[in-house]
């Protein structure tokens, strides 16, 4: 195999490079033709799988021997990469729309709580059905009126007081969460065990006020097929480099983070802040 160069390198009419991306039959770098050797493999093939314009996995393809597949199996090959994605797609939508329903209702109750006059702490963490359920979290810490009152697993008084802090001092305006507050957070290490994610919701920021969601620590076992940070070997001269030669699984331990948060309690929860605050203002008078 004998690469030829593209000529011009760069496009006369765009003033960029040539966009190879709706190409079939193109070169492959040298140093995947090493990594096909380290496997034991003399081709491949491969096929992306688009969901919501972005990429979300890969089919990937070899043989031990030359495989020339003709244009009617590498099309029913894309086709069939086009049919996965839509199938993620349509059950991504379907999860996103179940669990707004519930979130929707979840919200709709605590904010007839709120306004039946039970008082705040009572509304959200004593019902049937409370802000733990609403922002899926184990732990609640609300700072509100320049009191502290915790609720499930949550950092102790003087840990959640350090870190509404240094909420203060970052800035934190907005309904924003993280899936590892250690990584965010120096202090967020003396608790990782109760609270390595949090979901902020500021209600007075410049005051100190803040409804925060605590998840747990949950450890993960993740493994590679050979260790990641030796995935790229570089020569003496930094410039040339070759690709890993062990494929033996490689485990990887994932500590102080939560279950990552998805968007749709990220929105329900900026949705359930503007009723808070509107609630909230309401009650001054």
């Amino acid at each position: 195999f004998t690469p030829v160069r593209l000529y011009p390198v760069i496009n006369p009419i765009t003033q960029s490079f040539i966009d190879l991306s709706d190409c079939n039959i193109r070169s492959v770098a040298s140093v995947h033709l090493e990594y096909l050797g380290n496997m034991g493999v003399q081709s491949s093939m491969s096929t992306r799988l688009i969901v919501n314009d972005g990429l979300w996995g890969l089919i990937s393809c070899h043989h031990r021997t030359a495989f020339h597949p003709g244009y009617e199996m590498c099309t029913v090959f894309e086709l069939l990469s086009d049919v996965i994605a839509a199938k993620i797609a349509a059950l991504e939508k379907e999860t996103d729309y179940r669990l707004g329903e519930e979130l929707q209702s979840i919200r709709s109750y605590l904010a007839e709580r709120l306004y039946a006059g039970t008082g705040i702490s009572d509304a959200l963490v004593k019902g049937e059905q409370t802000i733990l359920d609403l922002l899926n979290v184990e732990g609640i810490a609300m700072c509100l009126d320049k009191t502290i009152k915790l609720f499930g697993k949550t950092p102790d008084e003087e840990q959640t007081r350090n870190l509404v802090q240094w909420l203060q001092l970052e800035g934190a305006v907005e309904t924003q969460a993280t899936s590892s507050i250690s990584h965010l957070y120096e202090g967020g290490n003396q608790f990782t065990d109760v609270a390595s994610g949090m979901i902020i919701l500021p209600v007075r920021p410049e005051s100190g006020e803040y409804i925060i969601g605590f998840r747990p620590e949950v450890i993960q076992q993740v493994n590679w097929g050979g260790n990641p940070n030796e995935a790229i070997q570089f020569e003496a001269d930094n410039k040339n480099y070759h690709p890993r030669h062990s494929f033996s699984t490689w485990q990887q331990q994932v500590k102080h983070t939560s279950l990552p948060w998805h968007q749709q309690e990220i929105a329900i929860a900026e949705q359930f802040r503007t009723m808070f605050l509107q609630y909230k203002y309401k009650n001054q008078f």
